[in-house]
């Protein structure tokens, strides 16, 4: 359970932080900006990359 909560707090966040991202890019650039494309690509980058910092951490060296 302690697991799932994390995830889904770390995606929480990584979304927030990709929507601001987003849109400082987007004032800076002046591109299109999406506040759902931004925030759902942050959130599965911090999804795998957390659990595969996780996965290596877990290892024992011999």
């Amino acid at each position: 359970m302690r697991w799932i909560i994390q995830n889904i707090t770390a995606m929480f966040y990584a979304f927030l932080f990709g929507d601001i991202i987003g849109y400082i890019g987007n004032q800076l650039l002046g591109l299109q900006y999406s506040n759902l494309e931004f925030g759902i690509i942050f959130a599965l980058i911090t999804f795998v990359t957390s659990n595969c910092v996780m996965l290596m951490a877990d290892r024992k060296v011999k």
